[in-house]
């Protein structure tokens, strides 16, 4: 029966004499781990997986960067009201150690005076 199946294989697809002479020897087939899935299928389907990885790490990277843009969104919040307050301490302190120089009066006319200037330059 092998015999058989060699003979039908060699009168099917017709080679030459064997160069080292060993006409013995059976021929051996290309060595193929996934022989019987070599069809268009099979590609596509490999295709399809890495396209599906592709979108996983897609939707991955764009959480990531939502979670970042979060929390960095959340830093600078912080650090601006951080900010704020350091500006209105030291308006306070400011404002005592005039207030020890200056008469009442001539504090109240200054902050009138700072304030008209501060309208003025906000336009």
């Amino acid at each position: 029966m092998s015999e058989s199946a060699i003979l039908k294989t060699e009168s099917i697809l017709p080679q030459g004499p064997r160069v080292s002479g060993k006409e013995w020897k059976l021929k051996k087939d290309p060595f193929r781990i996934n022989k019987p899935d070599t069809t268009t299928k099979n590609v596509n389907s490999s295709f399809q997986k890495r396209l599906n990885q592709r979108n996983l790490k897609k939707q991955y990277d764009l959480k990531l960067k939502e979670l970042k843009d979060e929390s960095k969104l959340k830093k600078d919040l912080v650090i601006q009201k951080k900010k704020e307050k350091n500006l209105r301490l030291m308006e306070i302190e400011r404002a005592s150690k005039l207030s020890k120089k200056l008469n009442e009066k001539r504090l109240k006319r200054l902050q009138k005076k700072q304030k008209r200037n501060k309208l003025l330059n906000d336009r």
